[in-house]
């Protein structure tokens, strides 16, 4: 699957987009993840862009995407932490548009990063890497 998710033991949810992904692909894991039993109100994001190489979607489908975090997210918690880590520039330009999508919400506080470190840091995690996080699922 392009973008899976998983919610470790402390509640984090780590989101990973691989290779070609499209708009659908995001709705998807927000579907598989508003039903996941243990999905919980407020639970930060870290949403790992490094191995993105495509974002294939058009202005309307990115914006149902974003209205479909909006349904999930807002019906859950005051705010959601949302850290996107974005290396490369593929990665960089598609959190740039999402955090752009939410000017002027509150639902969502979107940061950007392009330090695995900082990301980490940024939702409190004490692991090196994204993998040892992965590890505490």
């Amino acid at each position: 699957m392009p973008v899976t998710f998983a919610i470790t033991r402390c509640g984090l949810v780590v989101v990973r987009y691989i290779g070609r992904v499209t708009g659908s692909d995001s709705i998807r894991a927000l579907g598989r993840y508003a039903v996941h039993p243990r999905r919980v109100p407020g639970q930060p994001h870290l949403i790992d862009l490094s191995a993105l190489t495509e974002y294939a979607t058009t202005p309307v489908e990115m914006m149902k995407v974003q209205a479909k975090k909006a349904d999930i997210l807002s019906a859950c918690a005051p705010q959601t932490l949302m850290v996107y880590y974005a290396p490369r520039a593929i990665g960089l330009c598609l959190a740039r548009a999402t955090q752009r999508s939410w000017d002027g919400l509150s639902v969502l506080i979107p940061r950007i990063v392009q330090s695995e470190d900082e990301a980490l840091a940024l939702v409190g995690s004490t692991a090196r890497t994204l993998d040892e996080v992965l590890a505490r699922v």
